[in-house]
């Protein structure tokens, strides 16, 4: 069994995407705000970016490990 780094950690991105919905905040049925934490629109944005991210970056990595494995399977004599 090989060690793909890569994989798994495009694997973590992946699941932690749709987790990190999870705990959105939607502004419009958001209670009163309180001055001394993040208002409900900067939580939902923070929110929504952190989804992309995780998203653009498990997909990338993902890819990544396909055309290094790719790669390194086309260099290795048979």
């Amino acid at each position: 069994m090989k060690n793909n780094s890569l994989a798994m950690m495009a694997l973590i991105a992946l699941v932690g995407a749709p987790a990190s919905l999870i705990g959105y905040i939607d502004p419009a049925t958001c209670p009163a705000q309180n001055s001394a934490f993040t208002t409900c629109q900067q939580a939902a944005d923070e929110h929504i970016w952190l989804f992309w991210v995780l998203a653009a970056f498990g997909l990338l990595t993902f890819v990544g490990s396909f055309v290094a494995r790719k790669i390194t399977s086309q260099k290795r004599p048979r």
